[in-house]
């Protein structure tokens, strides 16, 4: 039996358990995940696999979520306790790494440790509280069967046991996405409605923060000629200055969050994407974005600020718009261009074409004892590989 532990609800919440979820889905494996369901307002009735809210309440963002997860940890940690040894724990983040890590060392069950963000580097922890973080998450990779990462970038201490697995898409997300985009199947917004717009199409998605530059990117999009642009919105506006401009403008389309597949065929329909990091956390100059790779396997360009390191592969092909973090007429000056001038967007859909990406289910699964579960062993998967 398969576990998938994360602070999450559900699956779908995150990008990267989603995937996990329709390989593991695809190859008939059994599996449960074990979440923290933030409200009761989030609870929905999913039947495509098993899970269990051992937490509930905290919301997302706000002061009572230094009392909720001590409580959240001390869950999984006797939630842990209850793994056999021939079970495989899944643990997305270093939160529920730890009490799983320990609870793997009383019940000997293997664990992977998913692990998308280096902890200290995300909260910008300094001195001593740095060395003792970075020792127990050293200390919990060590121990891991596999140690996922995005990239070399993100974790620096290297133990035998890493998987570099970049934030690529998965190709049958992609398929059906495109399906969407062609109008062969339905989608739950107006398809028509946004491909039919003839403005300029800014696409914006995901967790909208002030971290992700979206007070100062609001003053941006204020300043756009709503004949002339259209703006689309999906995911988490965790942004006050954000929605103040929402409700201001008329060339605004938002939807909360959308099945990923849905939220990618939106990339089709667009002529760019913003993808912003404030460069004073330090895990943002590493940053490695799902939506870098949708854009390069949508061919859609995006613009992000110059000052990330992992852009490189990118700036190295001209196959970004890059502007400096916070400046606000930079930004406008480049959007009005980029609306006059659209031969610069087809200059860098060229040069996406050139950089690989590949399905990120073909690479997971060759670390997934999946070989005897598949529905149809006869199935090929669409992938570059």
């Amino acid at each position: 039996m398969m576990y998938v532990v994360c602070s999450s609800g559900y699956m779908e919440e995150r990008v990267r358990l989603n995937k996990l979820k329709e390989v593991l889905l695809f190859n008939n494996y059994e599996f449960t995940f074990i979440g923290w369901l933030r409200g009761k307002k989030y609870k929905r009735d999913i039947k495509s696999y098993k899970y269990e809210h051992i937490w509930i309440g905290g919301g997302y963002a706000n002061k009572l979520l230094i009392l909720h997860y001590p409580m959240w940890i001390i869950k999984v940690f006797f939630k842990a306790l209850q793994f056999k040894k021939k079970d495989l724990v899944w643990a997305v983040g270093l939160d529920v790494a730890i009490p799983i890590y320990i609870a793997s060392k009383i019940k000997k069950f293997d664990y992977v440790f998913d692990n998308p963000d280096n902890f200290s580097l995300t909260y910008n922890l300094k001195g001593n509280k740095k060395k003792v973080v970075d020792w127990i998450e050293n200390k919990v990779a060590k121990n891991a069967k596999y140690h996922i990462i995005p990239s070399e970038t993100r974790f620096p201490k290297k133990f035998g046991n890493e998987l570099f697995i970049p934030n690529f898409p998965l190709e049958s997300e992609y398929i059906k996405a495109n399906k969407i985009y062609q109008g062969k199947i339905k989608a739950s917004f107006d398809v028509e409605s946004i491909k039919s717009d003839k403005r300029f199409k800014i696409y914006i998605n995901g967790r909208m923060t002030a971290s992700r530059g979206y007070d100062w990117v609001s003053d941006v999009l204020k300043e756009l000629d709503e004949k002339k642009f259209l703006i689309i919105v999906v995911g988490d506006i965790n942004c006050s200055k954000l929605k103040d401009v929402i409700k201001e403008k008329n060339n605004f389309i938002v939807y909360d969050r959308l099945p990923n597949y849905e939220a990618l065929s939106i990339y089709m329909m667009s002529d760019i994407v913003l993808a912003f990091y404030d460069p004073k956390i330090p895990i943002n100059v590493k940053a490695e974005p799902n939506k870098w790779w949708d854009c390069v396997k949508c061919q859609v360009p995006f613009v992000s600020n110059i000052e990330i390191e992992t852009l490189k592969t990118f700036k190295n092909k001209n196959a970004c718009f890059t502007i400096n973090y916070g400046d606000k007429e930079e930004l406008v000056k480049l959007l009005n261009d980029l609306e006059k001038n659209k031969e610069k967007l087809e200059k860098i859909r060229n040069n996406l074409k050139e950089i690989d990406v590949q399905d990120w289910q073909v690479i997971i699964e060759k670390y997934l004892p999946l070989k005897n579960n598949r529905k149809d062993k006869n199935e090929a998967v669409n992938s570059k590989l």
